[in-house]
């Protein structure tokens, strides 16, 4: 479909396909309302065949544009696994690197090939590595420092009983525990 003969309806369509608003693509393409006229004009200009139409081309080839760019760019996940690997057997050693030095001697600039080996980048390559192939799980801890310091031991097991209950995780011997030490209790 080719570009709308109206070119205000053009430009609007336009804007909608870059992310404006309905309001700021309706007052961008040249139409002067105020911001509730203008809402309510660009859902009717919306639900106009033509514009409706055009709009949905115009996202369609953005979206193809998008594909085919990310397609030629060589930055890609396998592209950055075998990097960061490359970047971890340099690190550890294990792969020798082509630098160029100057001889001491002669001040000619000569090609030499070392192994150089970096604990550190090492690290950080194989954390990202891991990451990347979610080798490690995050943990976050519950509450503040100090937070179960305050609580009695029932109601810590009462908490923990709670939470694993909404997780879906039993607690089969928990309860036989609690009712134990409280036996425990009121024998001492």
């Amino acid at each position: 479909m080719p570009a709308l003969s109206n070119s205000k309806h053009e430009l609007f369509v336009q804007g909608i396909a870059s992310g404006l608003s309905q309001v700021a693509a309706y007052k961008s393409a040249g139409y002067n309302a105020n911001d509730r006229a203008a809402s309510v004009a660009a859902t009717r200009l919306l639900a106009t065949p033509k514009i409706k139409a055009r709009l949905e081309e115009v996202l369609q080839r953005r979206a193809r544009a998008s594909v085919i760019a990310l397609d030629k760019s060589a930055l890609t996940k396998q592209w950055v696994i075998e990097k960061l690997m490359k970047n971890a057997m340099i690190a550890l050693g294990e792969e020798k690197i082509k630098v160029t030095r100057q001889d001491k001697d002669t001040g000619a600039q000569i090609e030499v090939e070392i192994v150089d080996r970096d604990a550190s980048a090492a690290n950080k390559a194989l954390e990202l590595l891991g990451k990347t192939l979610a080798l490690f799980v995050e943990r976050q801890e519950v509450g503040g420092p100090g937070d179960f310091d305050k609580m009695s031991t029932d109601e810590l097991e009462r908490y923990i009983r709670d939470e694993a209950s909404a997780l879906g995780i039993g607690l089969e011997g928990a309860a036989t525990q609690a009712a134990s030490r409280e036996m425990r209790a009121k024998l001492n």
